[in-house]
């Protein structure tokens, strides 16, 4: 049966799905059999316990440090396994590799085992870590010899065959890489062959196939390195015109790309207006190749998965937060790992390295957010986000001052950032500057604005003045709060968080209150298990005398809000104008225990 990219990715998010602990999917094996051997010495018991605390923590190089000595001293597989993914997961690959060795060796020795659609973790990664660690010396031949065994999982069996036309390539010659990939079966995950078809062609010189490989993979997963090679395909080897019809088109982009495209401009001569000589200068030094080699290939084959494995848990978390289940925490380990192998083969990339950031961030490690979101090069089409991501982990560490010098200095050499001039009014807001921060919002629209087509502006533009509307609104400037979100709404009509947040506004100050009804039921509609927009309405209901309809909206949204003090206070409020005085009680207790919680 034919993988699509949603079952594959379901396949690989098993173990990542949102779960109600932080605990590892790794950390669900019993503790090991140590009975038959005799008295354990205290200090393994207590490795080991260091271990699973550390795990369930995130502290994976801790966590490494203590599973690796327990496992060095008892002979027992679980200990092994453990030793290896928490290695693998911290980065610490040369460790990870020792450890996969003798995991490796014992699945050689098992004869029994045979493919599943499951476990990708214990049977196919220790592999696949042998495989990265011998491309990342240059031994290709080796990485050969441990594609001969067959993986066991769909995601295992669909890389490998993505990586062996590449060693392939490597060891025999370009067209029996190609011919490989070509005819990959068809119960295999390809989305991402057609870019690596293009990679291919692009390196062994066939420019027309390569772009039509590209233009293919713009329609795939992994598209985002489609663009980069594509446009890069075109900027040195087809005329000027090409390139810059797509950097344009990118430059006018919200997003990741946006960076990408007015690098693209800036080297080809026609920058975009008040473009920083210093971003002209990086632009010039910025690579125009994904991969240069069939080595960076592969790594950028474990990023291409690991970054869909990312995106996939992110948004079953966000799925689940719609659906009422808010506070889930989601696994990242499976898309941290892979991003890892993909940095040991090729440091220089900078996806690989902003992955490890963002899964750091969600994991609350802000010290190896900054340090990941460091390696990110500036000439990378990524270091924009690289450094909102490194401010949001001081914030996080309490450091507001060193998240505002981080962005500051970013915007020096970059002028024309408009998320992260965003980001500086935000920071500048929560540390209470509110004519600064409005300053760095206003500033953030004007280039948005500027970068803008017609064709994008209203997708692109709404969020800057939402954002600019909220923070003055903070500051009890209503005036020219009400103006900023009013155009927000004209450029987005059906946002519902914008939706939400002016008709909830209007309710509160008594203003407006049919449109606000309007607008909240709209927002509703769409967010049906919204505990924050069911609260609006039950709000709304209040502020109108609407008190059985005001609780009943608010007791929906209690449920799918339960540790929300405000949404709680709300409910009490309520109860007590329909005269059910002791429930109005219970709530305020509840208020009083989320609070103190």
């Amino acid at each position: 049966m034919l993988l699509s990219r949603l079952t594959l990715l379901a396949v690989m998010a098993i173990g990542l799905a949102a779960c109600a602990t932080n605990k590892s999917s790794w950390q669900s094996m019993s503790p090991p059999v140590w009975t038959s051997r005799g008295v354990v010495p205290d200090a393994v018991v207590g490795d080991y316990l260091r271990g699973r605390f550390a795990a369930s923590q995130q502290a994976y190089g801790e966590a490494a440090d203590a599973f690796g000595r327990v496992a060095i001293s008892q002979d027992d597989p679980a200990l092994v396994a453990s030793a290896f993914r928490y290695a693998l997961v911290d980065g610490n690959v040369a460790d990870a590799e020792r450890f996969a060795e003798l995991i490796v060796t014992a699945q050689s020795a098992d004869t029994g085992h045979t493919p599943s659609p499951i476990g990708f973790a214990e049977k196919d990664l220790p592999r696949l870590t042998l495989l990265a660690a011998a491309v990342s010396r240059g031994e290709m031949a080796t990485a050969a010899t441990l594609l001969e065994a067959p993986l066991t999982t769909p995601l295992g069996q669909s890389m490998a065959y993505l990586f062996e036309g590449w060693v392939t390539y490597d060891q025999e010659n370009p067209e029996a890489g190609l011919d490989h990939l070509q005819a990959i079966p068809k119960d295999l995950f390809g989305g991402f062959v057609p870019l690596h078809l293009g990679l291919m062609f692009d390196l062994s010189g066939d420019l027309g196939a390569a772009e039509v490989a590209y233009a293919e993979g713009l329609r795939a997963p992994g598209s985002d390195f489609s663009y980069i090679a594509y446009a890069g395909l075109l900027e040195r080897h087809q005329t000027a015109e090409d390139a810059l019809k797509v950097y344009r088109s990118l430059s006018e982009e919200r997003g990741f790309l946006r960076r990408l495209g007015r690098m693209g401009l800036a080297r080809l001569g026609e920058p975009k207006e008040g473009e920083a000589p210093a971003f002209v200068r990086l632009s010039r030094r910025a690579p125009t190749r994904v991969a240069k080699s069939a080595e960076s290939a592969i790594a950028v084959g474990f990023i291409n998965y690991a970054w869909s494995a990312y995106e996939q848990a992110i948004q079953r978390q966000e799925a689940a937060a719609r659906a009422g289940f808010e506070g889930l925490t989601v696994n990242l380990d499976v898309p941290l790992a892979l991003a890892q192998l993909a940095v040991a083969i090729d440091d220089t990339q900078g996806a690989g390295h902003y992955i490890i950031g963002a899964i750091y961030s969600v994991y609350g490690q802000n010290e190896a957010v900054v340090e990941a979101n460091n390696r990110v090069a500036p000439t990378s089409w990524l270091y924009n986000y690289a450094a909102i991501g490194q401010a949001n982990a001081f914030v996080e560490m309490d450091q507001p001052k060193e998240a505002i010098e981080k962005i500051e200095n970013y915007l020096k050499q970059d002028a024309l950032a408009p998320d992260v001039a965003l980001t500086l009014a935000d920071l500048l807001s929560e540390e209470g500057d509110y004519p600064a921060a409005r300053v760095a919002a206003t500033n953030a629209i004007d280039v948005a604005n500027r970068l803008a087509s017609e064709d994008t502006r209203g997708r692109n533009l709404w969020r800057y003045y939402f954002a600019r509307g909220a923070i003055t609104a903070e500051a009890g400037d209503w005036s020219q709060a009400e103006g900023d979100l009013i155009e927000a709404l004209r450029l987005a009509p059906d946002e519902p968080l914008l939706l939400n947040y002016l008709g909830y506004s209007y309710v509160e100050r008594g203003e407006n209150l049919d449109e606000a009804f309007d607008m909240i039921e709209r927002a509703l509609a769409q967010r049906p298990t919204s505990g924050a927009i069911t609260d609006s309405l039950g709000w709304a209901h209040y502020q109108r005398g609407n008190y059985e309809e005001a609780v009943q909206y608010l007791e929906q949204a209690v449920a799918l809000e339960p540790g929300d003090d405000v949404i709680t206070d709300n409910l009490g409020d309520a109860n007590l104008q329909v005269g059910r005085k002791n429930e109005a009680r219970i709530e305020r207790r509840r208020v009083l225990e989320i609070e103190t919680a």
